[in-house]
C-alpha cells in the first residue's frame, strides 16, 4: 500500500488536523453528534522506539480503516478506528520514522503487524517478519508466530510484544533491522530475510553470509559489504555478555559506531587495527564517543560518524599515532562534548567540521564530487529535507525521481539505486523513474545497468497496465513506451526497441481496424503520438537526418502511422466522417517525407487521396480538403507536384469554400516547382516559377526567404532548400531576389501593380495609426520579420555574412523612414525586431537599442512601457551591456511598475500589477542568467561580472519583498500586492509564483517560508514541491552540462561531471575552481573547503 493510497483512502484533508492535533501520536476521541461509533488504540512502534513513523490501521483489501498518525519520542501512537469491530486480517502500518536508540533512520521501509485484537499492539521488526510470512504460507497466524519463534529460538509471547522486555527478543530484533537495512533497496527484502533465516536455522551471523554470497540473488558490492558489517555485529553481540534487553541496545549501539569509525580510519587515513591493543582503543574511543552521543548510536554507514570521527581527529587530535599507542587515554572533556551528540545526530555531511588531513579535497574531481553531494549542501539533500514527515507519494515521489536522476547523472550509482528502489512508490512514477535514471547511467557509460534499469521499468509498467487493464491505456503511457524505445534505439537495442512498444501495438490491435467505432481515448493516445514523432522528427532535423535522433524519429512515425491507419470511425461531428484521421494521415505523410522515407510517404499520399472521397454512412470526408496544405510538401518532395495540382484543381479549387486552403497549397507546392526548375535552368528559372505561381509579393518573399505558411513541420524556405539539395550559389541569388522584393514598393503595396523597385517609389505606403500591442507585432511580422529581416538572416545561414550585416542595417532604415511619424507602438515593435537581428549577427546594435529606449519613454500605458524597456534591458544584457541593463531595470522599469501599482483600484488590475512583477522579476534574472551562460558560450570569465550575477539576483529578491531604498519610489514588493488580493484563489497562486521566483534566484530559505505560508498541506506542499525543484534544477553553467555549481559564484566550476573525461575538460573553456568558497585558503590546503570564515584547525572549540 503506498503512501499516497493510505492517505486518499483514510481522508486526506483530515490529515493535517491529525498531526497538528494529534502531534505526537495523540488522538481524541469522536465528536458526540457523530454518528459511526469509533474505539481508540494505543500502540507502539519499537525497534527500540521508532520516533516520527506515520501509523495507520489497513483493511485486507487495502482500505484504510483510520487516519495516519505519528508515532511520538517514545514510540507510542493512538489511532482512532471508525466502526464498531476490527476486521479479522487487517494489519498496522508504519512507515519511516528513526530509531530513538540506534539512529537507524526508517525512511522508505514499512513495518507491519496482523492484527491480534491485543491491548496495546507492537509494531517492530519482528511483528513485520510474522506478517511477511502469515501472508506468504497462508498459514493460521498463531502457527506463524509459533514457526517464527521456533526458527529464532525465542518464546511465542515475544514475537508481538515489545521487544525490551527480553534481551533475546531484543537482540533479533535489532539484528532483523540491520538486516533490513543492509538490503534497503532490493525488492521485498523481507521476504528474502525470511528466506535466508530458514536456511541458516536462525542463526542470524549465517544469514548475512548467505545473503552476500549470492545465496538467493546477486547483489551489488555496497550491500555485500554492508552484509559483511552485519555478520560481524552478530557473531559480536553473541559474543557479549549482556543479560538485559537495554545492554543489548547499548552494546549494538557501540558496535556500530565501532565499526563506523573503524571504517573512517581505515578508508581516509589508512589505519586498520592490527593488534589487540589497538581494537581495545579503538573500542574504548567508540565508548566514549556514544557517552558523549547521549547514549545513542550511529548506523556504521552514516554520515554521522564520519562527521564525527572529522571533529575527533580536529578537536582532540585522534589519528593513527593515538589508537596505536599502548598508553591511549580517552581525551578529557570528550565524553561530554554536545557537540558530538549534534552530529552523531546528522545525516548528512556537515560542511562545518574539518576534514581530516588525508581527506583534502585539492583538485581531485571526484572527491569534490562524493563531497559536496553527500553533504549538506547538497541540492538533493536539501530537497529531500523540505518533505520530512509527509508521506504522500504523489508529493514525494517526483521529487525523489529528481534525486535519484541527478545522483546518477553525478555518478553517485549506489545512492541512485537506493533511492529509485526505496524511496519511490507509485507505479508508473516509478517506473518513468527507472528509465530516466537508467538514460543518466547510459551517459556516463554504465550500459549494462541502465539496460537493467530500463527492462524494470518496463516491467512495473507492464503490472501497472495488467493491473488497470489495456482498455485504460493513456497518453502518459503512450509516452512512456516510446520514450523507452527511444532509449534502446539511442543504446543501439532496435530489437528491444521494437519490443518495448508491444503494449502499444496490442492495444492497435484490439481496438482499432476496420469496422471498430470511434473512441476519445484512442484519439487522445494518437495525438500523444502524433505530438512526439512530431518532436522526434524536428530534433532529427536539427542533428542533420543522421544517428539515434534519427532512427528514433523514424520508429516515431511507423508507430504514428499503424495508429493513424486504424483510427476507428465515424468520428465525432455531424460532417467530420474520418476528418481527423485524414489529417493525421497528411502529417505522418509530411514527416516520412521530410525524413527522406519515399515509400511510407507514397503510401501516405495515396491514403489521404482515399480518404479525401471517403464515405461514412450519409456523411461524407468533404471537410478533409481543407488538410491539402499539410501534405503539399509530401507530394513536392516525391516530386509528384504534377499530381498535386490536378488534385488541387480537381477535388479543391472547385468549391469556393476552400479556396483558402487551396491558396495556401497552391502556395506551398509552388516551392517544389522552383526547385525542379533550378535543377534544370538555376535560380532565375526557380523565381520564374515563383512569380508566376505566387501572386501575392508578400507571400512570394515570405516563401522565398522566411518560411512556408502552412501547417507543415518542414517549413523550410525555397533558398534553404536549394542550399539542401547542394546549389548554394542558387540559393545565395533567391536571397538576394527576395531582399529585392522585400525592399521593394510591390512588397509594401503587397501588390504586383508596383514595380519590384525600391519601397521609396511607392505611391505612399501610410503605417496603421495608434496601433495597440497586438496591432502592432502583426504589422512588423508582415512587413519587417518576413520581409528584409528575414533577408539578412539567411543571407547569413548562407555564409555571406558581410552582406547580412549590411542588409540588416539597410532594413534598419529603412524601417526608420517607413515608422517615421507612426504610433510610439509601430516604432517600438519595429526597433526591438531590428535590434534583436543586430545582435543574432554580432553587431553593434546600441543605436537601435536606444532607438527603442527612446520610444519607451513616450509610450503612455504604463504596462507596455515596462514591457518596452524590459526588452531594452534584455538586449542591453544580451549586447553584453550587463550594467546598463540593470541600470534600465532599476530605474526605468521599476518607475513603470511602481505607477502601474499605485493606480490599480480593483482585483483585475492588481492581477495585472502582479502579472507584470512577475515578469520584471524574471528579467532581472535573465540578467544573471546571461552572465552565467558567457562562461562557456564565450570562454572562461570573458565578459563575465560576479558583481552583476550578484545585483540581479538582488533585483529579484528586490522586486519580491520590496525595498524603499530610493528616494524616488517606494515599491512594497510582490508580497504586498498578494496581500491586497481578496481571492484567496490568486493569493495561492501568486505565493507559488513567487515561490518559483525566490528559488530561481537561489533565495531559497525564503522560498521555504514563503512556502510556509500556506495554512492546508495540499497548497504547502505544492509550494515546497517548487522549492525543491529549483534545488533539483539549480544549474549555475547554463547552456553546458560539461560542470552546475559554483559555490563561491567566481565563474569556475567546483567539480565538473563526472560523465567527462579530464581531456574534455582542459579542451573547454572552464577552469577548475582552486579555491572552492573563495576564502583565500587553495583546496589543497582547506580542512573546510565549502565553508569561508569557518574555524580553522586550531580554534575548534570543545563543547
Amino acid at each position: 500500500m503506498s503512501r499516497f493510497t493510505v492517505a486518499v483512502l483514510a481522508g486526506f484533508l483530515s490529515l493535517l488536523v491529525i498531526l497538528l492535533v494529534a502531534g505526537c501520536g495523540g488522538g481524541g476521541s469522536s465528536s458526540s453528534d457523530d454518528p459511526t461509533p469509533s474505539s481508540q488504540v494505543n500502540g507502539l512502534v519499537t525497534d527500540p522506539p521508532i520516533e516520527g513513523a506515520a501509523v495507520w490501521l489497513l483493511e485486507a483489501n487495502g482500505d484504510a480503516l483510520s487516519e495516519i498518525v505519528r508515532s511520538d519520542e517514545h514510540g507510542r501512537f493512538q489511532l482512532t478506528i471508525s466502526g464498531d469491530t476490527v476486521p479479522g486480517d487487517a494489519r498496522l502500518m508504519a512507515r519511516g520514522g528513526v530509531d530513538t536508540k540506534t539512529g537507524h533512520d526508517f525512511q522508505g521501509l514499512q513495518l507491519s503487524a496482523p492484527w491480534m485484537g491485543l491491548d496495546r499492539p507492537v509494531i517492530s521488526p519482528l511483528t513485520t517478519l510474522v506478517d511477511n510470512v502469515y501472508r506468504q504460507d497462508g498459514l493460521a497466524l498463531q502457527a506463524v508466530v509459533e514457526d517464527v519463534a521456533s526458527l529464532l529460538d525465542l518464546p511465542p509471547s515475544g514475537v508481538m510484544n515489545d521487544p525490551a522486555q527480553d534481551a533475546q527478543v531484543q537482540r533479533a530484533s535489532l539484528l532483523l533491522t540491520e538486516l533490513w537495512l543492509a538490503l534497503r533497496g532490493i525488492d521485498d527484502p523481507m521476504e528474502q530475510i525470511a528466506t535466508s533465516l530458514r536456511y541458516a536455522q536462525g542463526d542470524f551471523a549465517k544469514t548475512a553470509r548467505y545473503l552476500a554470497d549470492g545465496g538467493i540473488v546477486d547483489l551489488p558490492d555496497t550491500i555485500k559489504d554492508r552484509l559483511e558489517g552485519v555478520e560481524s555485529i552478530a557473531l559480536a553481540l553473541r559474543g557479549d555478555s549482556v543479560s538485559t534487553a537495554q545492554e543489548v541496545i547499548d552494546a549494538l549501539a557501540q558496535q556500530n559506531i565501532e565499526h563506523g569509525l573503524a571504517r573512517f580510519f581505515d578508508n581516509q587515513l589508512g589505519f586498520e587495527p592490527h593488534n589487540q591493543t589497538e581494537r581495545d582503543n579503538l573500542r574504548s574511543l567508540a565508548h566514549a564517543v556514544w557517552l558523549a552521543a547521549e547514549r545513542r548510536g550511529m548506523p556504521a554507514n552514516s554520515p554521522g560518524v564520519f562527521n564525527v570521527a572529522r571533529y575527533l581527529g580536529k578537536t582532540y587530535q585522534v589519528g593513527i599515532e593515538a589508537l596505536e599507542n599502548p598508553e591511549f587515554q580517552v581525551p578529557e572533556g570528550l565524553t561530554t562534548d554536545q557537540t558530538i551528540a549534534s552530529l552523531a545526530a546528522s545525516r548528512v555531511l556537515d560542511h562545518t567540521v574539518p576534514l581530516a588531513e588525508a581527506e583534502v579535497l585539492g583538485m581531485d574531481n571526484q572527491a569534490r564530487v562524493e563531497y559536496f553531494l553527500r553533504s549538506d549542501l547538497s541540492p538533493y539533500e536539501r530537497a529531500e529535507r523540505l518533505f520530512d514527515g509527509v508521506f504522500a507519494d504523489n508529493v514525494l515521489d517526483p521529487v525523489f525521481a529528481s534525486i535519484a536522476q541527478g545522483m546518477a547523472a553525478a555518478g553517485l550509482f549506489e545512492e541512485a539505486d537506493l533511492v529509485l528502489r526505496a524511496q519511490i512508490f507509485q507505479p508508473t512514477k516509478r517506473a518513468e523513474a527507472f528509465r530516466r535514471t537508467g538514460r543518466e547511467f547510459f551517459r556516463n557509460g554504465e550500459e549494462t545497468r541502465a539496460l537493467e534499469y530500463w527492462d524494470e521499468a518496463s516491467g512495473i509498467q507492464q503490472q501497472q497496465l495488467e493491473a488497470l487493464g489495456l482498455a485504460n491505456l493513456t497518453g502518459a503511457d503512450a509516452r512512456f513506451y516510446r520514450s523507452l524505445s527511444d532509449d534502446f534505439l539511442a543504446a543501439g537495442y532496435p530489437d528491444r526497441a521494437e519490443a518495448s512498444i508491444a503494449p502499444l501495438l496490442d492495444y492497435v490491435n484490439q481496438f482499432g481496424g476496420a469496422g471498430q467505432p470511434w473512441t476519445g481515448n484512442y484519439f487522445n493516445l494518437t495525438t500523444a503520438l502524433l505530438n512526439q514523432a512530431e518532436e522526434r522528427v524536428e530534433l532529427a532535423a536539427e542533428a542533420g537526418m543522421t544517428g539515434s535522433s534519427y532512427e528514433q524519429a523514424v520508429a516515431a512515425t511507423h508507430l504514428l502511422r499503424r495508429w493513424v491507419d486504424d483510427m476507428g470511425s465515424p468520428q465525432p461531428g455531424p460532417t467530420s466522417c474520418r476528418l481527423i484521421q485524414s489529417q493525421y494521415t497528411a502529417r505522418y505523410a509530411a514527416l516520412y517525407s521530410h525524413l527522406g522515407l519515399r515509400d511510407q510517404a507514397l503510401a501516405g499520399i495515396d491514403a489521404f487521396e482515399d480518404l479525401m472521397v471517403a464515405t461514412c454512412g450519409n456523411q461524407t470526408n468533404a471537410f478533409s480538403r481543407f488538410y491539402v496544405d499539410i501534405i503539399a510538401p509530401a507530394y513536392g518532395a516525391l516530386g509528384l507536384t504534377a499530381r498535386f495540382e490536378q488534385l488541387l484543381q480537381d477535388e479543391v479549387e472547385p468549391y469556393p469554400m476552400y479556396s483558402a486552403a487551396a491558396r495556401t497549397a497552391a502556395n506551398e507546392i509552388a516551392v517544389f516547382f522552383a526547385v525542379e526548375a533550378a535543377l534544370q535552368g538555376g535560380a532565375q528559372a526557380a523565381l520564374d516559377e515563383m512569380n508566376d505561381r505566387i501572386t501575392s509579393p508578400r507571400d512570394r518573399a515570405s516563401y522565398l526567404i522566411y518560411r512556408s505558411q502552412g501547417l507543415s513541420t518542414d517549413g523550410r524556405n525555397l533558398a534553404v532548400r536549394l542550399a539542401d539539395e547542394g546549389m548554394l550559389q542558387a540559393a545565395r541569388e533567391v536571397a538576394d531576389a527576395g531582399w529585392q522584393l522585400s525592399t521593394s514598393a510591390a512588397f509594401i503595396e503587397d501588390s504586383d501593380d508596383f514595380d519590384e523597385e525600391s519601397w521609396r517609389d511607392a505611391i505612399g505606403y501610410v503605417p496603421p495609426p495608434g496601433s495597440s500591442p497586438d496591432n502592432a507585432r502583426t504589422e512588423i511580422n508582415r512587413l519587417l520579420r518576413n520581409g528584409c529581416h528575414a533577408a539578412a538572416l539567411v543571407t547569413d545561414e548562407l555564409g555571406e555574412t558581410a552582406k547580412a550585416r549590411q542588409r540588416m542595417a539597410e532594413c534598419w532604415s529603412l524601417a526608420q523612414e517607413m515608422y517615421r511619424g507612426a504610433s510610439t507602438m509601430l516604432w517600438a515593435e519595429a526597433a526591438w525586431l531590428l535590434a534583436d537581428g543586430h545582435l543574432a549577427l554580432d553587431m553593434d546594435g546600441a543605436g537601435v537599442v536606444n532607438a527603442l529606449r527612446q520610444q519607451a519613454r513616450v509610450i503612455d500605458s504604463n504596462d507596455s512601457r515596462s514591457q518596452q524597456f524590459r526588452r531594452v534591458a534584455d538586449l542591453q544584457s544580451r549586447g553584453g551591456m550587463s550594467e546598463q541593463a540593470l541600470a534600465t531595470l532599476d530605474d526605468e522599469v521599476m518607475a513603470a511598475l511602481q505607477a502601474m501599482a499605485d493606480q490599480a483600484s480593483d482585483e483585475d488590475s492588481l492581477i495585472t500589477v502582479m502579472r507584470e512583477t512577475e515578469a520584471v522579476a524574471k528579467a532581472y534574472l535573465e540578467v544573471a542568467l546571461e552572465q552565467r551562460a558567457r562562461l562557456h558560450r564565450e570562454g572562461h570569465l570573458s565578459g563575465f561580472s560576479q558583481e552583476h550575477v550578484v545585483k540581479a539576483r538582488e533585483g529579484a529578491h528586490r522586486v519580491l519583498l520590496g525595498d524603499s531604498s530610493n528616494a524616488a519610489w517606494a515599491w512594497n514588493g510582490y508580497q504586498g500586492l498578494i496581500e491586497r488580493l481578496n481571492s484567496p484563489t490568486q493569493q495561492d497562486r501568486g505565493w507559488r509564483e513567487g515561490v518559483k521566483l525566490l528559488g530561481a534566484a537561489g533565495e531559497f530559505d525564503l522560498a521555504i517560508a514563503w512556502a510556509e505560508t500556506a495554512t492546508q498541506d495540499p497548497e504547502r506542499w505544492r509550494r515546497l514541491t517548487q522549492v525543491a525543484e529549483a534545488l533539483t534544477e539549480w544549474d549555475d553553467f547554463p547552456e553546458t552540462d560539461l560542470a552546475r555549481f559554483d559555490f563561491d559564484g567566481d565563474g569556475r566550476p567546483d567539480f565538473f561531471n563526472p560523465r567527462y573525461a579530464e581531456s574534455e575538460w582542459m579542451m573547454s573553456p572552464l577552469q577548475l575552481d582552486d579555491d572552492i568558497d573563495g576564502d583565500g585558503i587553495p583546496d589543497t590546503q582547506d580542512l573546510t573547503p565549502y565553508c569561508p570564515g569557518c574555524m580553522d584547525v586550531g580554534s575548534m572549540s570543545r563543547r
